[in-house]
């Protein structure tokens, strides 16, 4: 992971553990080929359920914004798994989670990277949820655009 990678994956990270209901945090894609490693990377602590954010970065777009400077927009995804749960309406509560990372970011959209300010170019929006599965377990997943951007 480069620096830049890493120094804005954790600043995220710190953002997203503000988050209500939030569960494991990973400040990167982890991949599970078991349901031993499903458990160890997706159930938090003291919990049953898969309730998992995994960070990632799509791309870098750069423009040129002023005489001699760049303007780097970099695209993030969050990804999120939580588990499959009928009885308990896990859909709604998987909904009523995005709609708080959603509320974190989209009302103070500053990210605080060291001792750098990066802006949050545009709100996340509502994502599409699928069903998926991981191991043999059904799972809710969705993927959340983040648009960060900063001056160099």
């Amino acid at each position: 992971m480069s620096e830049v990678y890493s120094k804005i994956a954790e600043a995220i990270k710190l953002r997203l553990q503000n988050v209500s209901g939030i569960g494991v945090i990973h400040t990167y894609p982890r991949a599970a080929r078991s349901d031993k490693e499903l458990q160890e990377y997706y159930v938090p602590s003291g919990s049953k359920k898969i309730n998992a954010v995994e960070i990632a970065r799509v791309k870098i777009d750069s423009n040129w914004s002023t005489n001699q400077q760049i303007e780097d927009v970099h695209h993030y995804k969050l990804i999120l798994w939580y588990s499959w749960d009928d009885k308990n309406k896990s859909y709604v509560e998987f909904q009523h989670l995005i709609d708080r990372i959603r509320a974190e970011f989209n009302h103070t959209p500053v990210l605080q990277v060291e001792d750098k300010e990066m802006y949050i170019y545009k709100p996340i929006p509502a994502p599409n949820i699928i069903a998926d599965e991981r191991a043999g377990i059904l799972l809710h997943y969705a993927e959340l655009d983040l648009f960060i951007t900063n001056w160099r």
